[in-house]
């Protein structure tokens, strides 16, 4: 019996400042693709400490997944808080499953004794862990390189599937072009000359500008109100309003996610992916279809170099369109099969 620790999960206590991304939300899927279904009372998250209760029905399960996402930071913990020497009294087995490193500058400077005792303590109870890039191997190896032999650089499980591991020609058709943003912190700079040039270069086509996170809910009048092309009340300012207000002035739709497989869904019916979300690039490839990620932090950088892709330069996208991404494909394959190793040692699988 095994249980999962998804980031997916962002608890009430939580959400005034935690939004909830449902590029977690494939991950977890991707997960379940290779090792089942996890039932609602299996499922905990990471994001708060755990009261007794929740803590004790967490150590009932043979093991838990580590749901990948950025967690490897300096204070990394599987659970928020958590001590390492409550993990060494306990009986939890946490096997870690594509983590991959936090990303942005300052968090990945050196892990701190806590941390490193937990990865420690993590390894004695498993065969391997599975990391999603280079670059979070190598920030393992560095600190830890006793683990060395232990933690495989597996890449993301969201770009495993059938589609691209067993497929021979990525397809080019293009009826619905998604454009993903992320729309926190300096983004403005970054995200408007991507739906520029989506528009310039596909003027004909269905474009929908896709929300992964929501930090900006919109009024149930805010469609009305671009349609008939009304001013807001802070022109100078540059949030996630006033970029869907520009998008829609541009022909987009617009798609604020809100079910994990309902935005899968979506996606089924998406022929081109253009922006700066890492699992719907991730997600668009597994399915070999057409993808081209931005870069936003050092995430992105590391699943390039796993995969041998290029990231394109916002306003750029023109000079990409040409790729050959039958690379993709070939070094896909090949960290399939250490995911593989991964996977068949986890406990109880055949």
């Amino acid at each position: 019996m095994s249980a999962v620790l998804t980031p997916f999960l962002v608890p009430s206590s939580i959400r005034h400042q935690k939004k909830v991304n449902y590029g977690d939300g494939f991950i977890l899927r991707a997960i379940e693709r290779q090792v089942g279904r996890f039932s609602q009372s299996a499922m905990f998250s990471p994001r708060v400490p755990l009261d007794d209760e929740d803590f004790a029905r967490l150590q009932s399960h043979r093991y838990v997944i580590l749901a990948g996402a950025n967690q490897l930071k300096d204070d990394f913990a599987p659970i928020a808080k958590m001590k390492a020497s409550t993990l060494r009294k306990s009986s939890l087995v946490f096997i870690p499953f594509g983590v991959g490193l936090h990303g942005e500058a300052g968090f990945n400077e050196g892990f701190t004794d806590n941390a490193s005792e937990i990865l420690s303590i993590i390894h004695e109870r498993i065969e391997y862990s599975s990391w999603r890039c280079p670059l979070t191997k190598g920030l393992l190896d560095t600190a830890l390189p006793a683990l060395r032999e232990q933690t495989l650089m597996t890449c993301c499980p969201v770009v495993m599937d059938r589609p691209l591991l067993d497929g021979s020609k990525f397809e080019r058709n293009l009826a619905t072009i998604a454009v993903t943003i992320t729309d926190r912190g300096d983004f403005w700079d970054r995200e408007i000359p991507i739906l520029q040039e989506v528009a310039e270069l596909f003027p004909d086509k269905r474009r929908v500008l896709v929300f992964h996170q929501n930090f900006d809910p919109p009024s149930v009048l805010e469609p009305l109100v671009d349609r008939l092309r009304m001013p807001l009340g802070s022109q100078k300012a540059k949030t996630p309003r006033h970029l869907r207000q520009f998008a829609r002035q541009l022909g987009y739709e617009i798609l604020l996610a809100d079910n994990v497989d309902r935005l899968l869904a979506f996606y089924s019916q998406v022929d081109l992916h253009v922006g700066s979300r890492l699992h719907a690039h991730l997600h668009m490839l597994s399915q070999n279809k057409w993808s081209f990620l931005v870069k936003v932090d050092e995430r992105s950088p590391g699943i390039a170099s796993a995969l041998g892709f290029e990231l394109i330069e916002p306003g750029q996208l023109r000079r990409h369109l040409d790729a050959d991404m039958e690379t993709i494909r070939t070094s896909a394959q090949a960290c399939y099969l250490v995911m593989q190793r991964f996977i068949n040692a986890i406990p109880g699988r055949p």
